[in-house]
């Protein structure tokens, strides 16, 4: 799911049929006609200036972009990798940032020509960047990856996390903290300034959000539904 940068509305992606749907949230009033997408949508992620939709398609291994105002789907999809996952855009609204969970790569797609281009870095499945748009976090099989958006590299070292896979990435507001979902039942916190993860992991539900779709309040830190770059 995401959401506009107004909050007036939210985009909900739907595997099964293929389309994205699209809701009123201050009405909760669905649009009578979804939009037909690539082959299971699962992430979305909505520019920071509110005009572009970007829709990952998991089956087709492309990202579909519309347009926010009109709800048109650009007829021509961006291929990217194997299994696409998740997406995140950066706060410039420069550069899309996707996670190709079946290829383990991300790509990077320009927002204005909508090219890709892949990094050729091997990398996992949630995608999240620091509000002060330099650095990429991405979750792997038990660690962390993080990307120096401006070069493209990533740091030579990985940041060891919980068990299973670190599948939902998210930046808390001040970009002081990342937090990770952990398969086996667990959110492990990390430093973003030191890239250090703290000794103890949060106990939470079983296989806790390995889609992504999880957020963090703006104000106290405590769970909230509005994820620009959450996965539905």
């Amino acid at each position: 799911m995401a959401i506009t940068p107004d909050g007036k509305t939210a985009f909900v992606a739907n595997p099964l049929s293929a389309t994205v749907s699209t809701i009123d949230v201050k009405t909760r009033t669905k649009h009578p006609t979804d939009i037909a997408v690539g082959s299971v949508p699962i992430g979305a992620a909505v520019t920071p200036d509110g005009k572009t939709l970007f829709v990952v398609n998991g089956g087709s291994g492309t990202v579909s972009t519309i347009d926010v105002k009109t709800r048109a789907k650009n007829p021509n999809d961006i291929a990217v990798g194997s299994l696409p996952t998740q997406v995140a855009i950066t706060p410039d609204g420069k550069t899309a940032f996707v996670t190709n969970g079946g290829s383990g790569t991300v790509s990077t797609i320009d927002v204005k020509t909508r090219t890709n281009h892949f990094t050729g870095i091997a990398l996992g499945q949630g995608v999240a960047i620091t509000p002060d748009g330099k650095t990429a976090f991405v979750g792997g099989v038990e660690s962390v990856s993080t990307i120096d958006v401006k070069t493209g590299t990533k740091h030579p070292g990985d940041i060891a996390v919980g068990p299973f896979e670190g599948a939902g990435v998210t930046i808390t507001p001040d970009g002081k903290t990342a937090l990770v979902t952990n398969g086996l039942g667990s959110v492990s916190t990390i430093d973003v300034k030191t890239r250090t993860k703290n000794p103890t992991d949060i106990p939470v539900g079983a296989a806790p959000d390995l889609g992504g779709g999880h957020a963090v309040s703006p104000v106290t830190g405590t769970n909230n539904p509005r994820d620009q770059g959450a996965r539905s």
